[in-house]
């Protein structure tokens, strides 16, 4: 299940140079995320997302999981077929359309 993901073993979770791996990583988007900080509502927080959304039938499965920020995957929320760009942009700049 997803409470068994470990962000120092994802390989989906991007290295940050002279980081330490075990604490530090890039969310999908490239934004950086601190372990010790998930689900809080801070700028390096993550919450784990489902690639699809579980409400429209997504499973919990390590293969449909990615590392988000919070910030991101709020606002992701349970949209499909977003374009990673335009939701890296909306996170950075604090808003998003639609």
């Amino acid at each position: 299940m997803l409470e068994e993901v470990n962000l120092s073993n994802d390989h989906r979770a991007e290295i940050i140079p002279l980081r330490d791996p075990k604490r530090w990583r890039k969310d999908y988007l490239g934004f950086p995320v601190f372990k010790h900080l998930r689900g809080c509502p801070g700028p390096l927080c993550y919450e784990f997302d489902h690639i699809f959304p579980y409400s429209k039938g997504g499973q919990p499965t390590l293969e449909n999981c990615q590392i988000l920020s919070t910030k991101c995957n709020r606002k992701k929320s349970n949209k499909i077929n977003l374009i990673a760009g335009e939701l890296r942009e909306s996170c950075f700049l604090g808003n998003v359309s639609g």
